[in-house]
């Protein structure tokens, strides 16, 4: 029988499996392909950098306005992140939004977390 360990990560109801992160990993063990902080990084991509989050174009964009707002720390999800965060996240939204309706077109918002990466939220504009 495998050992289960408890700790106060929200999963959405699943119980934490031996290959999430170990509880106090914030950071993974390779160079994050996101991290402004990483000389990889391409940074022609970025659009706006705010205080705990920023913005950026995908390499691979799935339409042609799809830009991405990410956080600039690592965080598990974000259902974790702080108030900070959460806030910060809803400014982008709603400016994105904004520019949206302003060519008439409709935003669609996706959230996704990579276990080596950090929480995505991806907004893609088309057509009303």
């Amino acid at each position: 029988m495998s050992e289960e360990t408890e700790d106060k990560v929200d999963r959405g109801g699943r119980k934490r499996r031996k290959n999430d992160f170990p509880m106090g990993d914030k950071v993974p063990a390779a160079p994050c392909w996101f991290c402004l902080s990483n000389v990889d990084v391409e940074k022609h991509l970025v659009v706006s950098v705010g205080d705990l989050c920023y913005a950026a174009m995908p390499k691979g964009p799935l339409v042609e306005d799809h830009v991405m707002v990410l956080t600039i720390g690592h965080i598990q999800s974000l259902v974790a992140a702080s108030d900070g965060i959460r806030n910060e996240v809803e400014k982008f939204k709603n400016a994105f939004t904004l520019a949206a309706d302003k060519v008439g077109a409709r935003l669609f918002l996706k959230a996704h977390w990579y276990p080596l990466v950090r929480e995505l939220i991806n907004a893609k504009v088309g057509n009303k």
